[in-house]
């Protein structure tokens, strides 16, 4: 896509927030670092760096943000950054100036009791500020009841008619920022107990979101991701400075949080918060009751299929961590793998256990056994024979690395099996298989790999002759063929273009039109894609909105 016209291809909900985050004026720092690298950042409740990779006219060849929005491609700040490089051209590889050094200078000259005044006169003036305050300067005791008013007095304050809309979940959550900030400090600071109990207070409030919130913007999630992660920090950073007792407080503490009936439909949650108190498993008496608890919940796994294989495993991965941590024998730990291998983490563990011991007829065998169990899902039989042919690899067996890569390649269509299955050839031995792959993937199910690979090899007849059966791929294919074959790519391009023309009723369908022959025009130059606008003017005068389309860009 490009910069010009990229919100066809973004989704409404992701576009209408990136114009708000946009207008709010939340992109900084807009900068070309090199030809084609551009970053930003983008400010908000949180600040995320945003990175751009472009090519000639403005197309989109790559796009990041440092958030962790996964529910598509682009994220609103993508977004935010879209509509800011196009409003304006953004500094070439110039020093950004802090403007919170200068304030820093001029606060540094304040007495400490003016500043003590500028700084209650403006949390008296922001709400915001003054909570913010008083959370990080409370009590111990009243630290916690200060977090647990603040989280839900922001929650509260977002709802309307008992729901709150994804536009203001950002709103909803800032009192669980102000918190989770206050506890990753405490971490910081050593006071890991106080961080932990800081975490928890935001789990109940934000898990119960989930009833009555649009997260579509995955705010939920972020939060709960970096709360597991400050009791998990917690846990493993405060170990070894932990007291007895203060192990001990963190763990009751977080098992009650765990077994409480608010994660029943949400397992995972549940199984972070256990997996966070795993390492106190060294001690006999903890491991004896965490232990117990998973028992209690492995009873209790629902037995239809799906859910069954999933919660048993998580619970069996727990059970198995808490032996590692106890220092149990390999054989102990070995047996409890093997008799669980039903499950595919336990089967993948039981491999690379072998192949760590050069135990390759075991590894072999262990995989062979899970391509029998799991006929079912094509996903896990990729992952067993994937595993054969590391096997192999390692042991130096040519010959059944050969047939496994070939069979990976033609079964599952992966292009590194394609790459694995080139390393494995000579020039001279290689032209022969690959004629033969070829041919395989050209008339199988597997078009797209066949396709990748003879761009990649640069194979100009066979990409010629794809484009020529299928014509609408000529607009991604013509870099490849316009050197030596110009006069066909403007053939395929103008039937292709003439067909979807005539078949257009509609201006969405014009506007693809015309976008195609901006491509033709990129291709095959000006004068072409002139001719062919006044031909299409010419042939379609009673189409007022596709004249439209035309006329925008003639």
């Amino acid at each position: 896509m490009k910069i010009s016209d990229f919100e066809s291809f973004l989704e409404p909900v992701i576009l209408e927030r990136g114009h708000k985050l946009f207008k709010k004026g939340a992109v900084k720092n807009l900068q070309l670092l090199e030809e084609n690298r551009v970053l930003a950042s983008v400010h908000g409740t949180q600040t995320y760096s945003v990175e751009l990779f472009l090519e000639g006219d403005g197309v989109i060849m790559q796009a990041s943000c440092s958030c962790p929005y996964d529910w598509s491609e682009t994220c609103k700040h993508l977004a935010a950054v879209f509509l800011a490089l196009r409003e304006g051209e953004p500094e070439k590889n110039q020093a950004v100036e802090d403007p919170s050094n200068e304030l820093k200078q001029l606060l540094m000259q304040e007495s400490k009791d003016e500043l003590i005044s500028i700084i209650l006169q403006f949390a008296r003036s922001h709400e915001e500020v003054e909570r913010q305050l008083l959370l990080r300067y409370a009590s111990p005791e009243e630290e916690i009841t200060t977090a647990k008013a603040l989280i839900r007095d922001f929650i509260k304050g977002a709802k309307s008619n008992g729901f709150i809309h994804w536009r203001r979940m950002d709103e909803a959550m800032q009192g669980a920022y102000m918190v989770l900030d206050n506890a990753e400090k405490k971490n910081e600071r050593g006071s890991y107990v106080q961080a932990v109990k800081l975490a928890l207070e935001i789990m109940p409030p934000v898990v119960s979101m989930t009833q009555y919130a649009d997260d579509s913007g995955g705010e939920i999630t972020f939060v709960t991701r970096n709360t597991m992660k400050v009791i998990k920090n917690a846990v493993e950073m405060g170990f070894d400075e932990l007291s007895p007792d203060e192990q001990k407080e963190i763990f009751k503490a977080v098992l009650k949080e765990a077994k409480n009936k608010r994660y029943n439909d949400w397992d995972e949650w549940r199984f972070d918060l256990l997996d966070a108190i795993i390492p106190f498993g060294k001690d006999p008496k903890l491991r004896a009751t965490l232990e117990k608890e998973l028992e209690k919940l492995l009873k209790n796994t629902p037995q239809n299929e799906w859910s069954w294989r999933h919660t048993e495993q998580s619970i069996k991965q727990l059970q198995l961590s808490l032996l590692e941590v106890s220092g149990a024998e390999d054989r102990t730990i070995d047996a409890f793998i093997e008799e669980n291998l039903r499950h595919d983490k336990f089967r993948e563990k039981a491999i690379e256990r072998a192949l760590n011991r050069n135990d390759f007829e075991k590894a072999e065998q262990i995989s062979l056994d899970g391509e029998k169990q799991d006929t079912s899902y094509a996903g896990l039989i990729y992952k067993w024979k994937d595993y054969r042919y590391q096997i192999y690899e390692q042991k130096g067996d040519l010959e059944h690395q050969r047939s496994m890569a070939y069979e990976l390649v033609t079964s599952y269509y992966e292009y590194k099996d394609y790459e694995r299955l080139k390393t494995l050839y000579n020039a001279k031995e290689w032209q022969e298989v690959f004629e033969k792959l070829l041919s395989e993937l050209e008339s199988g199910h597997s078009r797209g790999l066949y396709l990748t690979i003879i761009t990649e090899e640069k194979l100009e007849d066979r990409i010629l002759e794809y484009a020529t059966a299928k014509p609408s791929s000529i607009v991604e294919l013509y870099p490849y063929l316009i050197e030596n074959h110009l006069s066909k790519v403007n053939n395929l391009f103008v039937d292709m273009i003439m067909y979807d023309a005539e078949n257009a009723s509609e201006r969405r369908l014009y506007k693809q039109v015309c976008k195609d022959i901006r491509k033709y025009k990129k291709a095959c130059g000006e004068m072409n894609s002139r001719k062919l606008i006044e031909e299409l003017m010419s042939k379609y005068p009673r189409r007022p909105a596709f004249l439209d389309e035309l006329q925008k860009i003639k």
